[in-house]
């Protein structure tokens, strides 16, 4: 196992204070959304928010199976790689 502490660490560390930036930015979301009501536009002095509506059509990929056979399911798949880098905290020895 190679150690690189410092930026294990850093990187640790940035990822935990953006975990608590996007509750922060979740709780204040809720709390525009709660207060726009009618307007739909809530005004600060630097910025403004507008409460968007917005519709967005998905296919129901279980759904499409049922309509495919095995071969055609197969063709129209894409299998991709993904990569990424999972850091957690470890306990204190």
């Amino acid at each position: 196992m190679q150690t690189f502490v410092s930026e294990v660490d850093s990187l640790g560390a940035l990822r935990a204070h953006i975990k608590l930036l996007k509750d922060e930015e979740a709780t204040l979301e809720s709390k525009i959304k709660a207060k726009i009501g009618k307007d739909q536009v809530a005004e600060g002095v630097f910025f403004k928010a507008v409460f968007v509506v917005a519709f967005r059509e998905t296919l129901i990929a279980d759904k499409v199976r049922q309509f495919l056979h095995a071969n055609q399911l197969r063709a129209a798949t894409r299998v991709t790689e993904v990569k990424s880098l999972k850091v957690t905290a470890k306990e204190k020895v």
